[in-house]
């Protein structure tokens, strides 16, 4: 069983591994320190309370942008990464999102099917926007 919840200033360095595990751009222990009021991050933990998986997401007049989304290796194909979306998506409404918006690299096959299947739909294309990769820019309505 996994909880998903905000970050607390104990979990930083454990979600900062996750990052730097996962991530070819992470943020470090400081930046997690210093998340700027419009933002939310939110960590999955196992049973034993360590983090696993992360996600993050700008609230920003009524629209969402999520912004990483990682879990560790071992703890991947368990769904804590819908988990982490599922959470993401009530925060935001809650805040009076009503649209979230992303980028992924249209190489990661698996990101877009799990994007597709939570409801996001493809509205462009960012040409070489990951290091010369393309990036579908994806949409999804909250409420």
């Amino acid at each position: 069983m996994f909880r998903v919840s905000p970050l607390t200033a104990s979990q930083t360095g454990q979600a900062a591994l996750v990052e730097r595990t996962c991530l070819e751009t992470a943020w470090s222990e400081a930046q997690l320190r210093s998340l700027p009021s419009d933002s939310v991050y939110l960590v999955a933990e196992d049973e034993t309370g360590a983090v696993c998986g992360i996600c993050s997401a700008r609230l920003l007049d009524g629209e969402a942008e999520l912004l990483n989304l990682a879990v560790l290796p071992a703890f991947r194909r368990m769904h804590i990464a819908s988990d982490l979306l599922s959470a993401l998506f009530s925060f935001a409404i809650d805040r009076g999102c009503g649209r979230m918006y992303l980028e992924v690299a249209k190489t990661n096959e698996s990101a877009v099917a799990l994007y597709r299947a939570a409801g996001f739909r493809e509205i462009g294309v960012r040409r070489g926007f990951y290091r010369g990769v393309d990036a579908w820019t994806m949409e999804k309505t909250l409420c």
